[in-house]
């Protein structure tokens, strides 16, 4: 399982340039703006109809294609959750401890983030 991380951009009711916002929001999220960024940064693209085209480059490629199959969860606090995860693969990479115990710990810890 993979998990997907992302943001959303949105326009607030007491904006002074509502359509404006909304306009720049739509072009932003099109098929060539966002074409363009995802030459322009080597991320992979958020639009499923622009994974093709990150086909011809092997390591690229590999992060595209797992935005097809990428879960989410509600993270009660993602900078937390992100130590936990860090902290997860550190002490397993380092032989600290076994893969086992270090998700159980992990998830005794988002559990009492969500508390």
């Amino acid at each position: 399982i993979n998990y997907a991380s992302y943001q959303a951009g949105a326009v607030t009711l007491s904006s002074l340039h509502k359509e404006t916002a909304w306009n720049f929001l739509v072009f932003a999220a099109g098929r060539a703006s966002a074409a363009g960024y995802l030459q322009s940064t080597y991320l992979p693209p958020a639009r499923r109809d622009l994974v093709d085209f990150t086909a011809t480059d092997p390591i690229l490629n590999i992060f595209a294609k797992q935005a097809l199959t990428a879960a989410n969860w509600a993270q009660p606090d993602e900078v937390e959750v992100k130590k936990i995860f860090e902290r997860m693969i550190t002490v397993t990479a380092l032989g600290q401890t076994t893969s086992a115990e270090a998700i159980k710990e992990a998830a005794a810890e988002v559990t009492n983030l969500l508390r």
